[in-house]
């Protein structure tokens, strides 16, 4: 028989709190575990992709210099000057960068929107997506939220900028300097961007994150 000076109910208490301390740790732990995974799943993700990305800059970086191994890899969608398709290759891969960047969290959607518009303002930049944006568009859609999001900003982004005017001609974006000879930019023949506050560019940044919603849809 127990002695009869025990409190049973208060011992009983005592049981119940440090039952419960243990349950709340343990959760807590386990809370630790699955975070730590998903962040080595994420590492992982990333370094898989950026494995992937070398690998494709390293076999673009043969071919560009080579017109026969060229033909083979990347034949365009309709014969152009070879010079002009090794354009579009370096404008395609300059969007490949953009996304690779917003894939992994280095640019949010909206500084996305600010690095297409001044992609799409150049004129082979506008080619290479008239050629080829409905093969980015079939691609991308059939891929994850970020990949959604991604080209259909590209593709608003490329017709705001047609709609503001002509591009930046490949001819004109360097001219010979006065003292040296070496090339200076100049002046883009493009509407000029938006300050910050103005309506237009609050009308622009509204836009984006509608895009970004109809891209992921709330439950």
């Amino acid at each position: 028989m127990a002695p009869a000076g025990y409190d049973w109910g208060k011992l009983s208490n005592i049981s119940q709190v440090y039952g419960s301390v243990s349950i709340l740790i343990s959760t807590v732990a386990l809370a630790g575990v699955v975070l730590s995974l998903v962040f080595q799943l994420r590492q992982t993700r990333t370094s898989d992709e950026q494995s992937v990305r070398d690998n494709h800059l390293q076999l673009t970086s043969l071919v560009l210099g080579n017109p026969e191994l060229l033909r083979a890899w990347s034949p365009p969608v309709t014969p152009v000057p070879f010079v002009r398709h090794q354009q579009h290759i370096v404008a395609s891969l300059a969007l490949g960068e953009l996304l690779h960047r917003f894939r992994i969290g280095h640019l949010s959607a909206d500084k996305l929107t600010v690095k297409l518009s001044g992609h799409f303002r150049h004129e082979i930049a506008r080619e290479q997506w008239q050629r080829e944006g409905p093969g980015w568009l079939r691609t991308m859609n059939a891929g994850d939220r970020r990949d959604r999001i991604f080209v259909r900003l590209a593709q608003d982004r490329y017709e705001a900028s047609v709609a503001a005017g002509l591009p930046v001609a490949a001819a004109d974006a360097f001219r010979p300097s006065a003292s040296s000879g070496s090339p200076s930019p100049v002046r883009p023949r493009t509407r000029p961007l938006p300050p910050p506050h103005s309506r237009r560019a609050r009308l622009e940044r509204r836009r984006t994150r509608l895009l970004a919603r109809r891209a992921n849809p709330i439950p």
